[in-house]
C-alpha cells in the first residue's frame, strides 16, 4: 500500500471528527474528509488560520502558541453564528515531536444548531439588470416566476422545475451555504449526475479546489454588493468552438436581504471581446485569494495576481507587480513551459515550477488555464500554484503518523505483524482495557487475547475483519486477569517497518450489551406483566395502557388516548392526585390507595405508584402509573362470616405488636440479672441500671396502653372524654414522652411559635398520644440535629400543632419523610423509618376520631412548617372535669417554666420569635458510643473474650447498652442501629464475630444484611449469629438454614452468648 492511501486510511477511518495536521508555521499539511465538508475553504498548504473570522482567528492563534511552548494538549471552545445556523466548535491541539520536527494533530468537534428558520414573503431582483444582461425571453419569465414562489413549495417548485428543463443552457439556484437547491437537466447531465444527486450538495463536492475558491469569492462579492457578474471563459460548456457566459444573479427577501444566488449560461456576446473588460471584477477580487493565483493576457502581461504571490516569492508586500511581464518576475524557465502549454489544444494543464527563496519554498503544481474569447481565440490565461514539497522521508512520516493516531484516539489500538501475529504497538487505551502494562503487551501475540476455546472465533474475525474498514463482532477477547469482555473490532492494513501489518481498532461493548439484555428483561417483564400501567404526559394526560389496564378497566386504546387520569378516578381523590403527583413538582415516586372508575361505573380500589420521568434537563416529562387491585374486600367478609373469629389483624401486624411489647421487657430482664448479679457495684452503675429499667417500664406500660386504645378502636368500643386543656401545663409532659427517643436518635427539642393563651377542648389521653407520636416521626425523620415545636390558633375555630427543623423553616427532606409516614405504605415506613405498623395504624385512626389532619403551612410561597390541624372544641365527646391540682402543684408548675416565651393571643397577629430566642431547649443526653473495652483476660471454658472483637447491629440503644455491660470483656465492640451505617464499619473493619438484629429498621432486615455481609470476602468465614426479641418454635433451624452461625433470643446474656461462642471459636 502507498504512503499516499496508507495514511488517508488511517486518518479517515480513526479520526471521525473534522481533523487537521499542521507543520510549525501553522500551514496545513494534512486533512481528513469531515475536515474538508465542515470546511471547504481547507486544503494543504494554506494557514488553518484563514479558515475563520478574525476573532476567532486571533484565539485560535494563541491555542497553538501554547500547545508548540507547553508541547501538551490544549482546548479551547468557540460559538460561531452563519446563516440562522450556531456551531459550537471544541478545539484540540496536540503536539507530536518525531525525529526533533514538530508537527501538530488539531481535532474539532462540530454541534449545528438551527436558530432561526428562514423567513421569505417577497422576492425582488433587479430586472432591469436582467433585461440588459439575459438574452434568452424565456429565462427572463422563468426569473419572474421564483420572484413569485421562492422559497418553493413543493408544487411550486415542480413548476418551476418542468421550466427550466426545458431551456437549453443550464440553470441552477445555491443558498448562502453553497447548496443547490435547484438545477435543471442539462447542468445535471453536463456534471454526469442526476437531479436528484445534485440537490442538497454543496458546490465544492463537485468543482475541483482552485473553480471553487474562485466561485466562493464571486458568491462572496454578490452577497457583499448584491450586484450581478457575468463572467466567461472559466468552464467549458460545450464541446465546439463556441464559449458560454455565467450571470450570476442575487434574489433577495422583503428587506433586500440577498437569500440565494440564480446561475444561467448563454451563448457569449461581442462585448466581452476584450479580456480587460472581462477580468475588471476580478482585479479588484483576486488580490485577496489566499492562494497564489496570476492572471495575464496573451502577451505574456500580468494583469492581478493575488498577494500571496508576493510572499511566495519573497517579494515585499506592497510591491506592484502588474503590468510586469511573466519572465521578469517568474523567470524564461516557466515562461517556456506556458509558451509550450499554450499551444496544446486541453483546455487545462498542469506543470511544475520550482520556488528556491521566499517563505514558501519547494515545487509547485502550476496549474494553466486558458482564457477564450467569444470567437473561441486565446485572450489570455491564469496560474494556480499549488506547494507539493514534502519536508520528511515517506517512513518518518508515517511513523509521525502511527503515533499521532495512537496517542490522541480515545479506542484502544494495537498494531501486529500479520506473518507471526506479534503486536508491535499499542497505545495506553489498550492497555488500560486489558489490564496489561506496555513491556508485558509489546512480548505478547494476538493468540494471547483469545481463551483456549475461543481461537475458532479469532480464525473467523480474521476472514471477516477489514472489509472497507467496518467494525465486526463482537467478539470475545481475554483480560489480563483471565476475566472476559465482549469487542467490536475494525482492521486496516498497513506497512510498519517493513513488516506487513494490521492495525487493530477496539471498541469495548461489554457494558453495552450487558445493558441491552437488561432492557430486553425490562421489556419482557413489562409485556408480560399482570398490573396495570399507564403513562401521562407531565400534565397527566394518558399516552399510553398496557393490555391489562385496558382489560380489567374497560376502556379502549382509542378510549385511552390523551384521556385525562383525573377522569377515571373516583370525585374524592381527584385533589389528592393533583396535589401528590401532577402539581407536586417532586421528582420522587408516590405511593397513593385511590379508587378508579370502570367504563360501567364500578368502583375499584387500587394501589397506586406514580414514578416520574425526568428529561436530559431533569424537569419532569411524564409519569409512568403501576396500578395493582387491592384484594377484594368480599373475601375478607366471608372469612369473618365464617365464623373464624377473625377481627383483621394480619400475623405480620400481630408479629410486631408482639416484638414491641418484648423489647422493653427484654431489656428490663437483662438488667435485673445485672443489678442482682453485681449489688456490689459502685452505686454510679447501679443508679444507670435502674434508670434504664425505669424508662423501659415507662415505653412497655406506653406501648400496652397504645394496644389497648387500638384494640378498643378496632372494636368500635371508642369513647371520647372531652376536657379543658391548656398547652403549656402539657409541655413537661410532652418533653417526658420524647425524651428517650432524643437521646436515641441525637436531636435536641425546642419552641418556635408558642401561643401563652392556647386552650382547647379535647381527649387529652388521646390528643397526648398522638402529638407524642407525631414528635417522635419528626425525631426519626429528620437530618437535623434540632427540631422546633410550634403550637398557635390557626383559622378562626382551629389550632395547629407544627414542627419544622430550621429556624427558617421545614427541610425538604423532612417535608417528604413525614408525607411518607402520614400517607405511605406500612410496610414501606417500617422498612424506611423504623416506624412499627401498629403505631402507624394507631395514629391514622386517631386523626380520624380527633377530627383532626394534616396541614402544611407555608410562607412566601414555600412550605415553612409541618403541622396537624384540630378544632378548638372536639364536639361528640362525653365532657368531664379535669382534675384540679393543689396551689403548690399549680405554683410550682408555673415556676418549672422559666424559660419558655410565649405569644400573647390578644394579639392580632402571633409573633414569630424562634429568631430572637430559643426557648425551653430539651437537651438530649450524649450517646453511648462505642468504646474499646478492656479487661483482664476473662477465660471461658476454651474461649478468651479479651481477644475477640464484635459488630453488634441493633436498632434498639437499650439493647446495645446491655450487650456492652454484658460482653464488657471483649477486645472491642462497634455498634449500628442499621445496616446501612453498618456498611462503612464493615468496609472498614475486620471483625472476629458479628450479631445482626432480625428486625431492623432501614431497608435491610438481617437476613438481606446476612446476605450481602456473606458475598464480602474478608467476611466469608466469619460467625454471624441472628437474635430477635422473640423465638417461635422452629426458628433456630430456620435462621441456620438461612446462613447464620447460630441463634441467640432476647435478652442477649452473657451466658447465652458465650455458650455458642464456644460453638465457633
Amino acid at each position: 500500500m502507498s504512503y499516499e492511501k496508507d495514511l488517508i486510511n488511517i486518518v479517515q477511518n480513526n479520526i471521525q471528527d473534522p481533523a487537521f495536521i499542521l507543520d510549525y508555521d501553522g500551514f496545513i499539511y494534512d486533512l481528513n474528509s469531515a475536515a474538508k465538508n465542515y470546511f471547504p475553504n481547507a486544503q494543504k498548504d494554506r494557514t488553518f488560520y484563514e479558515l475563520f473570522k478574525p476573532q476567532i482567528s486571533d484565539k485560535l492563534k494563541e491555542l497553538f502558541d501554547k500547545t508548540k511552548t507547553s508541547k501538551e494538549t490544549v482546548k479551547g471552545n468557540f460559538n460561531l453564528f452563519e446563516t440562522g445556523v450556531q456551531k459550537e466548535m471544541e478545539f484540540f491541539f496536540s503536539s507530536v515531536e518525531i525525529h526533533y520536527d514538530q508537527k501538530f494533530l488539531i481535532t474539532v468537534k462540530v454541534i449545528e444548531k438551527i436558530v432561526e428558520p428562514w423567513k421569505i414573503n417577497k422576492i425582488e431582483i433587479f430586472t432591469s439588470e436582467i433585461t440588459r444582461l439575459v438574452k434568452d425571453r424565456k429565462v427572463i419569465e422563468i426569473i419572474e416566476k421564483i420572484k413569485s414562489s421562492f422559497p418553493f413549495s413543493f408544487i411550486g417548485k415542480s413548476k418551476i422545475q418542468k421550466d427550466i428543463d426545458s431551456l437549453e443552457h443550464y440553470f441552477w439556484i445555491k443558498d448562502l451555504n453553497r447548496k443547490y437547491l435547484l438545477s435543471n437537466n442539462s447542468f445535471a447531465k453536463w456534471l454526469g449526475l442526476k437531479i436528484e444527486n445534485i440537490e442538497g450538495k454543496r458546490e465544492e463536492d463537485y468543482l475541483p479546489p482552485y473553480l471553487n475558491n474562485l466561485f466562493e469569492t464571486i458568491d462572496r462579492y454578490i452577497l457583499d454588493t448584491a450586484n450581478v457578474v457575468v463572467f466567461e471563459g472559466i468552464l467549458n460548456f460545450t464541446k465546439d468552438d463556441q464559449t458560454t457566459e455565467i450571470v450570476a444573479l442575487p434574489i433577495y427577501d422583503a428587506e433586500q436581504n440577498v437569500v440565494a444566488i440564480c446561475g444561467v449560461t448563454q451563448d457569449t456576446s461581442s462585448r466581452t471581446s476584450n479580456i480587460t473588460e472581462h477580468f475588471s471584477f476580478y482585479e479588484n477580487t483576486i488580490q485577496n485569494f489566499s492562494e497564489p493565483i496570476v492572471i495575464a493576457d496573451k502577451e505574456n502581461k500580468i494583469l492581478s495576481a493575488s498577494k500571496t504571490v508576493n510572499e511566495m516569492l519573497g517579494l515585499d508586500e506592497k510591491a506592484d507587480i502588474k503590468t510586469a511581464t511573466i519572465d521578469r518576475i517568474f523567470g524564461e524557465g516557466l515562461l517556456t513551459k506556458i509558451t509550450n502549454t499554450l499551444t496544446d489544444p486541453d483546455y487545462n494543464k498542469k506543470i511544475i515550477f520550482e520556488v528556491k527563496e521566499g517563505k514558501r519554498p519547494g515545487n509547485f503544481d502550476v496549474l494553466i488555464h486558458k482564457i477564450l474569447n467569444s470567437r473561441n481565440q486565446l485572450s489570455g490565461y491564469y496560474l494556480y500554484f499549488n506547494n507539493k514539497y514534502e519536508g520528511e522521508s515517506s517512513t518518518s512520516v508515517k511513523v509521525k503518523m502511527y503515533d499521532i493516531i495512537m496517542q490522541t484516539s480515545p479506542e484502544a489500538i494495537f498494531i501486529y505483524d500479520i506473518d507471526n501475529l506479534k503486536f508491535l504497538e499499542v497505545n495506553d487505551s489498550a492497555l488500560k482495557l486489558y489490564g496489561y502494562n506496555r513491556e508485558e503487551f509489546l512480548q505478547m501475540d494476538l493468540t494471547d487475547l483469545y481463551a483456549p476455546e475461543d481461537i475458532q472465533t479469532l480464525l473467523d474475525s480474521s476472514n471477516i475483519i477489514g472489509t472497507d474498514n467496518q467494525f465486526s463482532g463482537p467478539w470475545r477477547h481475554k483480560k489480563r486477569d483471565s476475566s472476559s469482555l465482549l469487542v467490536l473490532l475494525s482492521k486496516t492494513g498497513l506497512n510498519y517497518n517493513g513488516k506487513r501489518a494490521h492495525l487493530n481498532i477496539v471498541k469495548n461493548v461489554t457494558d453495552k450489551l450487558e445493558n441491552e439484555k437488561q432492557l430486553q428483561l425490562l421489556k419482557a417483564s413489562f409485556e408480560n406483566s399482570s398490573d396495570m400501567i399507564l403513562y401521562t404526559d407531565v400534565d397527566g394526560f394518558i399516552t399510553f395502557a398496557n393490555k391489562p389496564a385496558i382489560n380489567i378497566l374497560g376502556y379502549s386504546k382509542k378510549d385511552f388516548e390523551k384521556k385525562p387520569f383525573l377522569s377515571i378516578l373516583a370525585d374524592n381523590d381527584r385533589a389528592k392526585v393533583n396535589k401528590e403527583i401532577f402539581h407536586s413538582d417532586s421528582k420522587t415516586k408516590k405511593q397513593l390507595k385511590i379508587d378508579l372508575k370502570k367504563l360501567n361505573g364500578e368502583i375499584l380500589k387500587v394501589e397506586a405508584v406514580a414514578s416520574p420521568i425526568v428529561d436530559y434537563k431533569g424537569e419532569i416529562d411524564s409519569f409512568c402509573i403501576s396500578i395493582k387491585v387491592e384484594k377484594s374486600v368480599e373475601v375478607i367478609r366471608n372469612v369473618q362470616e365464617s365464623g373464624s373469629g377473625s377481627t383483621g389483624l394480619d400475623s405480620s401486624f400481630l408479629s410486631q405488636l408482639f416484638h414491641e411489647l418484648l423489647t422493653p421487657i427484654n431489656v428490663i430482664i437483662g438488667f435485673a440479672g445485672e443489678l442482682t448479679e453485681n449489688a456490689d457495684s459502685s452505686p454510679e452503675e447501679l443508679r444507670e441500671a435502674a434508670d434504664i429499667i425505669k424508662e423501659n417500664q415507662k415505653q412497655l406500660m406506653q406501648t400496652m396502653d397504645n394496644a389497648v386504645e387500638y384494640s378498643n378502636v378496632e372494636q368500635n368500643l371508642v369513647t371520647v372524654r372531652t376536657e379543658d386543656i391548656n398547652f403549656i401545663d402539657i409541655i413537661e409532659e410532652i418533653e417526658d414522652g420524647v425524651k428517650k427517643t432524643l437521646e436515641s436518635f441525637e436531636v435536641e427539642l425546642s419552641y418556635g411559635k408558642i401561643s401563652s393563651s392556647l386552650a382547647f377542648i379535647n381527649d387529652r389521653q388521646k390528643f397526648m398520644t398522638l402529638l407524642i407520636q407525631f414528635l417522635k416521626f419528626t425525631i426519626q425523620a429528620t437530618k437535623e440535629r434540632k427540631i422546633y415545636l410550634s403550637a398557635y390558633q390557626y383559622e378562626d375555630n382551629n389550632f395547629i400543632i407544627s414542627v419544622k427543623d430550621s429556624v427558617g423553616g421545614i427541610s425538604a427532606a423532612l417535608n417528604n419523610s413525614l408525607n411518607e409516614i402520614f400517607s405511605g405504605d406500612e410496610t414501606a415506613v417500617h422498612h424506611k423509618f423504623g416506624v412499627s405498623r401498629f403505631t402507624l395504624r394507631l395514629v391514622r385512626r386517631l386523626l380520624e376520631i380527633l377530627n383532626a389532619r394534616i396541614e402544611l403551612v407555608n410562607k412566601s410561597g414555600t412550605v415553612s412548617e409541618y403541622g396537624i390541624l384540630f378544632p378548638l372544641e372536639l364536639k361528640g365527646g362525653h365532657k368531664v372535669e379535669p382534675k384540679q391540682p393543689k396551689p403548690s402543684e399549680k405554683k410550682s408548675k408555673k415556676d418549672s417554666l422559666p424559660k419558655v416565651s410565649f405569644v400573647n393571643q390578644e394579639d392580632e397577629k402571633p409573633v414569630f420569635i424562634e429568631e430572637r430566642e430559643h426557648v425551653r431547649q430539651t437537651k438530649s443526653q450524649p450517646k453511648h458510643e462505642p468504646v474499646a473495652v478492656s479487661a483482664e483476660s476473662v477465660m471461658e471454658g476454651a474461649i478468651n473474650l479479651n481477644e475477640l472483637s464484635c459488630l453488634y447491629v441493633e436498632d434498639q440503644v437499650d439493647s446495645q447498652i446491655l450487650f456492652k455491660v454484658q460482653m464488657k470483656d471483649l477486645k472491642s465492640i462497634d455498634f449500628a442501629t442499621s445496616f446501612e451505617k453498618a456498611m462503612p464499619l464493615l468496609q472498614k473493619n475486620i471483625y472476629d464475630f458479628i450479631v445482626l438484629d432480625i428486625n431492623l429498621q432501614g431497608e435491610y432486615n438481617g437476613l438481606d444484611a446476612l446476605r450481602v455481609i456473606q458475598k464480602m470476602p474478608q467476611f466469608k468465614k466469619t460467625p454471624i449469629y441472628a437474635v430477635t426479641a422473640y423465638a417461635l418454635p422452629g426458628d433456630q433451624d430456620r435462621f441456620k438454614t438461612a446462613g447464620f452461625t447460630d441463634f441467640v433470643s432476647k435478652p442477649i446474656l452473657r451466658e447465652k452468648l458465650v455458650e455458642v461462642l464456644n460453638h465457633s471459636f
